[in-house]
């Protein structure tokens, strides 16, 4: 079966962030992620109350759109100019693009607000920094297409839940990834 470029940078983001997020961090770190999955999170959050959902584009969003890096908007919001995304005789600049839904939900730890507002902090800056240090050497598909880059070009986190100790943060990491199609 051919493999196309999104799929790979997928699955290998998802590796990588379950590394990064659950492997590396400490069994008793209320931040480690008990999930890190392709799709929608479709479980219950008060289990798998930290959790990271990838996916290409944005079903909440359908403007979220790859495209070729000369598209205007392609280029202003990672803020690099490619003068030279089209070659003649073939040869093309494409962006790309992710989602990283995540939650924390602190619902059952008794956490103060201060408490459970920087641990939720402390996922989002470990996501973020993770992200862009996934390994995309020889990332290339059936197809000659190769990631050349990566970037986290935007995020949102919010706060749900309330007092006296039920916390949820939520948010979305959008993720850019720059390849190269023969």
């Amino acid at each position: 079966m051919e493999q196309q470029i999104s799929w790979l940078f997928l699955k290998r983001l998802q590796q990588h962030l379950t590394i990064k997020m659950i492997n590396d961090v400490s069994v008793d770190d209320p931040t480690i992620a008990k999930l890190v999955k392709l799709g929608l999170f479709q479980e219950d959050p008060t289990r798998k109350n930290v959790y990271l959902a990838i996916q290409g584009g944005d079903h909440e969003d359908p403007s979220i759109i790859d495209g070729i890096i000369t598209s205007f908007h392609m280029q202003t919001e990672v803020g690099i100019n490619f003068p030279w995304a089209r070659e003649i005789g073939g040869g093309q600049i494409w962006r790309r693009k992710a989602v990283v839904q995540y939650g924390c939900y602190f619902v059952n730890q008794n956490f103060t607000e201060d408490e459970a507002t920087q641990l939720a902090y402390s996922t989002l800056g470990r996501l973020l920094s993770s992200v862009e240090d996934v390994d995309i050497n020889g990332l290339i598909d059936d197809y000659g297409e190769r990631v050349v880059q990566v970037f986290c070009h935007a995020n949102t986190f919010f706060e749900g839940g309330g007092p006296p100790t039920s916390y949820i943060f939520r948010g979305k990491v959008h993720v850019s990834y720059i390849t190269e199609r023969p």
